[in-house]
């Protein structure tokens, strides 16, 4: 059975590890084609709806507005004003089998913040001068003074595997620890993911996700409609 429904954008992971064995394939229209899959690049609109399915964060953030770990092993502790040490999950990988660890924190923060990488997201992140490894699967994140809102920062954060910056297809081939798996980009019509088999998490029961580009909100709620 397929079903074809359509939204402004939607977290397809959160849904499918919540409702029942709907479908194989769900086909989401989002107004915008993204411009990049880089999470730590732009994420806004477009990219956010496709990118909160194959990246994760350190800590997640639940319907009534708390917080609760997500990548992380647990909340974040301050261990200096000027620092915060984050314990990860273990037995985490990467979709292309690399392992979610310390180092790709270190990476990611870091990467996140050099002014030389140009993140449109650098300023939500301006308190943080810095993460190191303490072992593997401990971290200290550095800050400029007492931050003491830094483990709601750390939600926003996607995590990326060390060296993805080196990729010079990553922004068009993401990998990350999400339910779902990057598997094609056809430019101007659509994005497909394909279920992680080995989500560390509660196993999401939609296969393929399938995200149409319909700017127009007429078009998009005709396709609705019409069970395009």
């Amino acid at each position: 059975m397929k079903l074809r429904t359509a939204f402004y954008a939607g977290v397809v992971a959160s849904f499918a590890t919540t409702a029942p064995v709907l479908a194989q394939e769900v086909v989401i229209a989002i107004g915008s084609e993204p411009t990049t899959l880089d999470p730590q690049l732009r994420e806004d609109g477009g990219e956010r709806a496709v990118n909160d399915n194959i990246f994760e964060t350190l800590m997640v953030r639940q319907a009534d507005g708390s917080l609760e770990p997500g990548l992380a092993a647990s909340v974040p502790t301050q261990v200096a004003a000027d620092q915060w040490e984050v314990k990860l999950r273990d037995g985490i990988s990467f979709h292309n089998g690399e392992p979610f660890n310390a180092d790709a924190v270190v990476y990611s923060v870091n990467r996140i913040i050099d002014p030389e990488f140009n993140s449109e997201q650098a300023s939500f992140f301006a308190s943080i001068t810095g993460a190191e490894k303490v072992d593997d699967l401990t971290v200290h994140i550095n800050t400029n003074g007492a931050d003491p809102i830094l483990p709601a920062r750390l939600y926003w954060m996607k995590m990326v595997p060390p060296g993805a910056g080196e990729s010079e297809d990553f922004a068009e081939n993401p990998v990350g620890t999400g339910p779902y798996k990057f598997i094609e980009w056809n430019r101007g019509t659509e994005i497909t993911l394909g279920v992680n088999e080995d989500y560390w998490g509660e196993a999401p029961e939609i296969k393929d996700v399938n995200f149409r580009f319909i700017s127009e909100f007429g078009t998009r709620l005709s396709s609705l409609l019409s069970g395009e």
